[in-house]
């Protein structure tokens, strides 16, 4: 029977990385609950403000472009996913106000130096290339910009309950190694903000020229 329950858990989490169907309706609005913390703790780590254009990469249900949008109601928040279900999710809960597409961190589907602010919560595991997925983060950020990414799963050891539940397509990365990864993504400054406590970090990056904090 505990083989049983394992077998039946990791067939719902495995829709994390590409939620679809019924089964992935029920993550994305299981993730919408459960990173709620993970989203206000983004917000508060990192210099948003109202009036500035942001891409949401990986907007799953829509929990997090929700709670940005209520601590900034001048703010205006894009969301790109793989999953269809999110991106549907996503346009109803936003009531019509932002732009939701299908599409991957590795080719956002949006002209350079677009946004203000471009952040990733809880979603950079399951991205295929880290790399690529920076360098367009980058890429659609203005000048004088910033990136962020959020994660609560900090030690891959630690980790493994998750990954062996989601398999394969997650990958758990320290912040230090997030961060080395921004610098080799081009962004001219990077910091590591971390609430060990709750065992939560994000990782800024500032795309080079303009005006850097």
């Amino acid at each position: 029977m505990k083989s049983l329950g394992k077998r039946l858990l990791s067939g719902l989490f495995r829709n994390c990385a590409h939620p679809k169907g019924a089964a992935g309706r029920a993550m994305l609005r299981m993730m919408n609950r459960g990173h709620r913390r993970v989203y206000g703790w983004t917000f508060d780590a990192c210099p948003f403000a109202d009036g500035m254009r942001v891409l949401d990469v990986g907007c799953g249900g829509g929990g997090a472009v929700l709670e940005l949008r209520r601590r900034f109601p001048g703010i205006r928040v894009d969301g790109v996913d793989v999953s269809a279900e999110g991106v549907a999710m996503c346009r109803r809960a936003a009531g019509g106000a932002g732009r939701f597409e299908i599409g991957e961190a590795g080719a956002l589907p949006a002209a350079d130096g677009t946004y203000d602010a471009a952040y990733a919560i809880e979603t950079v595991y399951f991205w295929p290339d880290l790399a690529a997925g920076l360098r367009e983060m980058r890429r659609v950020v203005r000048a004088g910009g910033f990136a962020a990414v959020s994660v609560e799963c900090t030690d891959p050891e630690k980790s493994r309950v998750w990954t062996d539940l989601v398999g394969p397509s997650m990958k758990v990365r320290t912040p230090g190694e997030l961060a080395e990864a921004f610098r080799g993504a081009g962004f001219a400054r990077v910091e590591i903000r971390e609430d060990t406590r709750r065992g939560l970090a994000c990782v800024l990056g500032w795309n080079p020229g303009g005006s850097l904090p």
